[in-house]
């Protein structure tokens, strides 16, 4: 007896699960949420983009720098 309550339990659990985990309604609210997104205008993109460049740019030299520096400290000191 204790092992049909089991698995009554079990399948009433499956039953549960498989109503919940709705993949139509999953996809609907995926649907609204891409709506309800606000995206850039084009002026706001190219001065994000822009704003990007010049940081990328800033790094960029200032990880050059460090390496050139690094390099004469190597060929300099330490394999004299």
């Amino acid at each position: 007896m204790k092992k049909n309550r089991k698995i009554k339990n079990r399948t009433k659990k499956v039953k549960n699960f498989i109503k919940t985990f709705n993949i139509f309604a999953y996809f609907r609210t995926l649907v609204n949420v891409a709506k309800a997104i606000t995206w850039p205008t084009k002026k706001e993109l190219l001065l994000y983009s822009v704003a990007v460049l010049i940081i990328s740019v800033i790094i960029t030299a200032y990880l050059l720098g460090l390496d050139y520096i690094f390099n004469i400290i190597k060929l300099n000191y330490l394999f004299k």
